[in-house]
């Protein structure tokens, strides 16, 4: 899955309802330059969080992308994904609670 310069193993992680966690996702940089992801905070996502492991992914490196949920999320949701230099509706990843 394709998100600019930043490519994901899935863009679709599933928890279930009431008991939270963490999923993590395989990623690479496939770009020429550094990208530092995060969570997007122009599109707020209560009680989910997203961390990339390592915090920067260098030009040509691969990473995980680790999304939290907390126990209290009741709904599914979706995390926009920052750093990435695409559209929004491209840089999405759903988060299904059920």
């Amino acid at each position: 899955e394709a998100m600019g310069d930043l490519r994901l193993q899935r863009r679709q992680v599933t928890f279930e309802k009431g008991r939270g966690g963490s999923v993590s996702i395989a990623c690479r940089n496939v770009g020429t330059r550094d990208l530092r992801v995060t969570a997007d905070t122009n599109f707020p996502t209560n009680g989910v969080t997203l961390k990339c492991e390592p915090e920067v992914l260098k030009a040509g490196e691969s990473g995980v992308l680790v999304i939290g949920c907390d126990k209290g999320v009741e709904r599914s949701t979706r995390l926009y994904v920052g750093g990435v230099e695409v559209a929004p509706s491209r840089r999405v990843i759903d988060i299904v609670v059920e």
